[in-house]
């Protein structure tokens, strides 16, 4: 099916969500699937894992930041930091430093 994602008040029309899903690492049957057990976890079961995917995540970034050598340089370093906090943050964090 064709879903609509919502960032803070925008709507993704169903025609570049399609482009979004392209990029998945998931078939069509493991995301159903996914979607299906996710939707009987209870909402303790399902922050608790979105903590251990979190944990999962910032792991695989800083593997991936020790294998381009970016984690050493401060270019680097500043674009984990846009990455884990957010442009705006960055831009107010390297103006006040």
């Amino acid at each position: 099916g064709v879903f609509s994602f919502s960032f803070s008040r925008r709507t993704v029309s169903p025609c570049l969500s399609s482009r979004y899903n392209s990029y998945s690492s998931l078939s069509k049957d493991e995301e159903e699937k996914e979607k299906n057990r996710v939707s009987l976890l209870s909402p303790t079961q399902k922050i608790e894992e979105l903590k251990a995917l979190d944990k999962e995540i910032a792991r695989l970034n800083s593997l991936r930041g020790i294998n381009t050598g970016e984690l050493y340089t401060v270019r680097g370093k500043m674009k984990a930091l846009a990455r884990d906090y957010g442009l705006a943050f960055t831009a107010i964090w390297t103006g006040v430093w």
